[in-house]
């Protein structure tokens, strides 16, 4: 059974540092990250409820997931950043909503992801019977997944915790304050998504390398199949799966050291706020991977821009009139 870090844990989070120092390090990051993040992904979001060529499968399981990464702009790293810089971060309500909003938006890109995945491995592996997954059951799909998530990541929030219902100066560490399944479930959950993902990456990039291999032997070159667009795809949303494994791997295994381990290391929890930096990095340039790289996106991002410029422009010109024409009132009179 998993044993429980007492409070002193969370107090080596600083490793040497000032708390004040790295509570302003932190914000420091995570302002950073806050405008590509929220910005990308709006764009996104925006292309997709635009153009309606941008509504198929693939880009509905994108937009999914740019929901999912824009959550993690719009409301963890704020909570972080106001969490570190005031008391509230040691209020038990505000770390409940802290604690669980961030394993919501992890494990709702896991759950992304593993769509995705499956998704491509339909269409590479099965194209004919590709069209039997409609959009009707991809919105279930989704639907049932985000149900499953919630349930563990907001149990924390009635009950499944370690505090009493008068705490007072919380230490706001989910090695803490999570209670015993559900800090055992969530972590489950957490490296099985990653497995299964990293299972479903591996067999869609072998069928895809060998069916352009095969393409090449019937037609003497395989690059019409590589450059076609299923396959351009498949590859894009090859490299966000590799990419979301690389970068939250070592975030996870790090978190199953802490989790079993019975005693207290200073370099293991500071090690591992800095491997949630690359996790959270991951959500900030997700929709440059498969934005910036589908012909689509990249047309809807120039519309989207355009017309937002030309907007700004008018806007300016309006007021720059309506200021002109007062003068003149004013001179006349």
């Amino acid at each position: 059974m998993f044993h429980f870090k007492n409070e002193s844990c969370d107090k080596m989070l600083f490793y040497g540092l000032p708390s004040k120092d790295y509570d302003i390090i932190w914000n420091i990051v995570d302002g950073v990250m806050f405008l590509p993040t929220v910005f990308g992904n709006t764009l996104i979001l925006i292309s997709i409820v635009r153009f309606r060529r941008l509504r198929t499968k693939i880009h509905i399981l994108i937009g999914h997931l740019a929901a999912n990464d824009l959550l993690v702009g719009a409301t963890l790293l704020p909570l972080e950043s106001i969490g570190d810089s005031s008391h509230y971060n040691y209020e038990k309500y505000f770390c409940l909503t802290k604690l669980s909003a961030f394993s919501l938006t992890l494990g709702g890109s896991c759950m992304g992801l593993f769509l995705i995945s499956v998704e491509r491995f339909s269409a590479v592996a099965f194209p004919l019977r590709h069209a039997h997954f409609t959009k009707r059951k991809l919105a279930v799909a989704i639907s049932i997944g985000w149900l499953y998530v919630m349930f563990w990541t907001l149990s924390p929030m009635f009950g499944c915790n370690n505090l009493n219902a008068d705490s007072n100066n919380v230490q706001c560490n989910a090695s803490i304050v999570w209670g015993g399944w559900c800090k055992f479930g969530m972590n489950l959950n957490f490296i099985l998504g990653l497995c299964l993902n990293a299972i479903f990456y591996v067999c869609v990039v072998v069928i895809a390398i060998k069916k352009v291999k095969e393409h090449g032997r019937q037609t003497g070159t395989s690059t019409n199949l590589f450059r076609s667009r299923e396959m351009s795809k498949t590859v894009t949303m090859a490299a966000v799966l590799g990419l979301f494994a690389l970068f939250w791997s070592p975030y996870a295994a790090i978190t199953i050291i802490i989790t079993a381990e019975s005693y207290c290391d200073a370099k293991l929890y500071y090690i591992r706020r800095w491997f949630l930096l690359l996790g959270l990095f991951n959500c900030s340039i997700n929709w440059m991977i498969y934005g910036l790289k589908n012909k689509d996106f990249k047309e809807a991002f120039k519309t989207i821009i355009c017309i937002s410029m030309c907007v700004q422009r008018r806007r300016r010109r309006r007021i720059a009139c309506n200021v002109i024409q007062m003068e003149r009132r004013e001179i006349q009179c």
